[in-house]
This record gives structure tokens, C-alpha cells and sequence, in this order.
């Protein structure tokens, strides 16, 4: 597995792929790394690929450091901007921790994000003492090389010559740093089977190649990335920004995407199309945006399909298109979009006999039932699912935009005036699963559980003990949702 850590898979992982100089150097380093994550406990559990993937990752947070590309720095400043200290999870002197220099921290950090990723369904302790081994042997091998490591300077330089007027030069970009960089790749497979699955039923009879480039352009563009779960553009802004590039960094943070949708043709000239979406906002597109767009094809189609990008100040097709005949199509799916949300009469009235409060708390679905009927009024056909029957300690939340969000055994860990059930022990062992799934609790609900501090025992195991357990979760817990929940967060 370590012969596979070669030049070619090296010049992969930056942000643009000409070779450079000191590319030979740096695959040499993350070969005599790979041999000694492979002779540690964790190198030994985790098997070959994940060897190379630590490897691989701390030597290009190592070129990254060294060269001054900043892509580290605008994790670590954006984190700071968002929580006032430059990491999750460990105790730095923010006083001593220098952005450009190599720190002991940003080692742990990213093995423990590297096998974070690997176990989805679990959440590991980010102080994990065999990770942390780990990470002083690695460490004194990246402290003793460097003084004497090569800058990439080749790289930088390329980087700032960019077309970073040129929405499709920039969007190839957002592209290659989501699947490839270091800080993103860890995330890239979850969110795209995710979109994959999206976009099946949307984009459907177009081949392998072109469904793969929608994919792309969709999550370069809409989806959120990374340990901050900030879209591809924050971090791209970031960059360019520390690298010294003010303008084209306000170009690229100021880009607006919309996911596909379907749109009405309202109007077409030599030069524009102007599409009307659901709620009778316009967007004005230029031809030129279309690979091939006769007049024949506006004649006769009334329905456009298709993900929009707005780039210094102009609309764009972003990915794959299509046309439809008629507005058929359009009229079906505006009902459709109409109709998704809680029942705004049932939400009304559940809010008034709650106090306008969004949580519910049930003994079991007796309870439920017997509120519903005694509140609401219930049609005597009305049935919940089946499942739902052998819950035990229901906690719901209102969202009149999404619906309602149940959660069995809920009641348990959620401290909240409103709930009698609330149970410390209990929160303690189950809080953590709220916080990190999406299938235990909506964002929505999470959202509003962590605003008015509703989880105030979520913990996690630490050698350290219970109170140091509950101090990274407390400390960290819109980060961790972030981290796990990616996008959807």
C-alpha cells in the first residue's frame, strides 16, 4: 500500500495539479510516515488504506503549513470566528498557537477527523489515547523536517494566476478542492452518494459521464463541506483572501446557487432567457450560458429544468439542463413543493394548546393519542404508524416549514420545564446520538435544543473522567453537529 503513495496520486491532492519541485520530497515524507502509523496500535487496528490516508493527509497539512497555501489557516480562523478559539476539543494556549507554524493539536485534530469519517456510527473521543500516540510520533517526525522542508512557492504562484473571473474556472475549482483537498475529501463520499440519490429521479436517461458532472456542479455550489460544514465558495473566499486577492475573494463568496428546480420560460431574445420559478421570482439568463440553444427548442418548450449559479452578477445554467414541452410538468411540481410543510391549521392549533411552546412530551402513544383527540379533535379513521405503538417517552418538535419531528425515548434526556420525564442518568448515555444523527433528531430540532441549551448532560466517555467527557461535548456541541450532521447542518 505504501507504493501507492507516488507523485501522481501526490499532485492530486492540491488545488492545481501542475507538478512542482518539491513534490518529490514530500511523497518521500508521507511514505516514512506511512511506515510509522503502520507500526501503531491504530495502524495495526485500521488496516493498510487507512495508514495511507493518515499519511497521506498530515503531509499535505505539513506542505500546506510550510508553504504558507492557507488552506489550515482558514479552517482555524474560521473556527475562531465562530466559536473564538482556533480548535475544537483540545486545551490550547491561544496566546502561543501560531497559524503558520506546525502544532501538536492540529496533528490530533486531523487523525481524529480522518476516523471520524471511517465510523459514522460511532462518535470517537477526540482525546482517544491511541490517536494521541499516534500523533507524538508523528508529530516529532514533522517538527524535525521543518526547518529544512521545501516551500512550495510553484504552487502558489499558479494558484493566484487563476481565471478567477471565469465562473467555470472557478467552479472547476470549488470542484477539485471538495473531492481532493485534505481539509474536504473525508466528506465527499456520504454527500455524494446523497446527491446521487437526489438527483436520480430529476436528471434521469443521461449517461454515466454527464450525471457525474450534475453531481459536481450541484455540490461545488449548494452543498455544504468540511469540519465546518461551509459551502465549497466560504472556504474558496478564505483562500483568495489570504492570498492577498480581495476582490475575487468577494467575487466567490458573494456566488448564489439554487438546487435543480423546474422553471417556466416567460420570455427569450437573441441575447436572454428569463425563467420564472414557483413563486413568480424571475432569473434572467444569457444564451451564452447554453452549450446549444436554437429558437426551435423555446418554441416548443414551456418547462426548464435545471440547478442555477449566479456569478458576479449574472445568472448561470449550472450543470446539467433540460426542456419540456408544455407546463405540465412545471404545474405538478410548484402543487408538489405547495404542498410539503405541516398543515398550517393543525400547526395553529397545536402551538395555542402548548403555549406556543415546539416541544411535546408523551409517556408512550396512549398519551399522544389521548392529547391529539383531546386538543386537536381526531377523525375516528385517524391511525399513527404501527411502529409508533411500542414507543416508549416521545419527544416531538413543530417545524410549520418541514413537520413534525418525533423522537422515541426523547423525553428521557431532553431538560426542559415543559417535559416530566427528563432523566440525568439517562441523558447522559443517550444525549451525544441527538446531537450527531439526523435519523435520532431533525436539524431543525437539534437547532433549537442546542439555542436554549436543552442538552446540558449530552457526554462521552473520556480516560479523563465524566466531567471531562461532558466538557468536549458542552464546549464543542455545534461544532460536532457540524462536523456530523455535514450539510444538512
Amino acid at each position: 500500500m505504501k507504493d501507492w503513495i507516488n507523485v501522481n496520486l501526490w499532485r492530486m491532492g492540491h488545488l492545481n495539479v501542475t507538478p512542482n519541485a518539491s513534490d518529490f520530497y514530500y511523497v518521500k515524507l508521507a511514505r516514512k510516515l506511512y511506515d510509522i502509523i503502520r507500526s501503531s496500535a491504530v495502524g495495526e487496528d485500521e488496516g493498510e488504506y487507512m495508514c495511507q490516508h493518515f499519511a497521506m493527509m498530515v503531509t499535505y497539512y505539513f506542505e500546506d503549513v510550510v508553504s504558507e497555501i492557507g488552506i489550515w489557516k482558514t479552517f482555524t480562523s474560521k473556527h475562531k470566528e465562530l466559536y473564538g478559539k482556533y480548535l475544537p476539543f483540545y486545551d490550547l494556549d491561544e496566546d502561543n498557537y501560531y497559524q503558520d507554524e506546525i502544532n501538536f493539536e492540529d496533528v490530533c485534530f486531523l487523525l481524529w477527523m480522518a476516523l471520524q469519517k471511517e465510523k459514522q456510527d460511532i462518535f470517537l473521543n477526540p482525546e482517544n489515547p491511541y490517536l494521541m500516540r499516534m500523533a507524538v510520533m508523528i508529530y516529532a517526525e514533522l517538527d524535525a523536517e521543518f526547518e529544512n522542508a521545501p516551500i512550495n512557492a510553484e504552487m502558489l504562484e499558479h494558484l493566484r494566476k487563476g481565471s478567477y473571473e471565469d465562473f467555470f474556472f472557478v467552479k472547476g475549482m470549488l470542484i477539485h478542492l471538495e473531492k481532493y483537498i485534505y481539509l474536504f475529501q473525508p466528506f465527499m463520499e456520504e454527500r455524494q452518494e446523497r446527491m446521487e440519490h437526489e438527483l436520480e429521479g430529476i436528471l434521469a436517461d443521461v449517461d454515466d459521464s454527464s450525471f457525474s458532472y450534475a453531481v459536481d456542479s450541484i455540490m461545488a455550489c449548494c452543498e455544504k463541506t468540511g469540519p465546518l460544514s461551509l459551502y465549497a465558495k466560504d472556504w474558496l473566499a478564505g483562500l483568495l483572501s489570504h492570498w492577498g486577492m480581495a476582490a475575487d475573494s468577494e467575487r466567490v463568496a458573494a456566488i448564489e446557487a439554487l438546487r435543480t428546480s423546474v422553471y417556466l420560460l416567460k420570455s427569450y431574445d437573441s441575447q436572454n432567457i428569463c425563467l420564472e420559478d414557483i413563486k413568480e421570482k424571475e432569473y434572467v439568463i444569457s444564451r451564452t450560458s447554453f452549450r446549444d440553444l436554437p429558437d426551435e427548442t423555446l418554441l416548443k418548450c414551456k418547462t426548464f429544468i435545471s440547478s442555477l449559479a449566479k456569478y458576479d452578477g449574472e445568472w448561470q445554467v449550472n450543470g446539467l439542463s433540460s426542456w419540456s414541452h408544455g407546463r405540465e410538468l412545471f404545474d405538478a411540481y410548484k402543487e408538489n413543493v405547495v404542498r410539503k410543510g405541516m398543515n398550517p391549521i393543525l400547526y395553529d392549533k397545536m402551538m395555542k394548546a402548548n403555549q406556543n411552546h415546539p416541544m411535546f412530551y408523551f409517556k408512550d402513544y396512549e398519551e399522544m393519542l389521548a392529547w391529539f383527540d383531546k386538543h386537536i379533535g381526531l377523525h375516528e379513521n385517524f391511525v399513527l404508524p404501527e411502529q409508533m405503538k411500542a414507543q416508549k417517552f416521545l419527544a416531538v418538535y413543530l417545524d410549520k416549514e418541514k413537520d413534525m419531528s418525533v423522537v422515541p425515548e426523547g423525553a428521557l434526556s431532553i431538560k426542559d420545564k415543559h417535559d416530566p420525564y427528563y432523566n440525568k442518568e439517562k441523558a447522559e448515555d443517550m444525549d451525544i446520538e441527538l446531537i450527531v444523527s439526523a435519523d435520532v433528531a431533525s436539524d431543525e430540532m437539534l437547532h433549537f435544543l442546542i439555542e436554549n441549551n436543552m442538552l446540558p448532560d449530552a457526554c462521552i466517555n473520556s480516560v479523563k473522567g465524566k466531567k471531562r467527557g461532558k466538557q468536549l461535548v458542552q464546549d464543542n456541541m455545534d461544532f460536532i453537529a457540524r462536523f456530523m450532521r455535514e450539510s444538512n447542518y
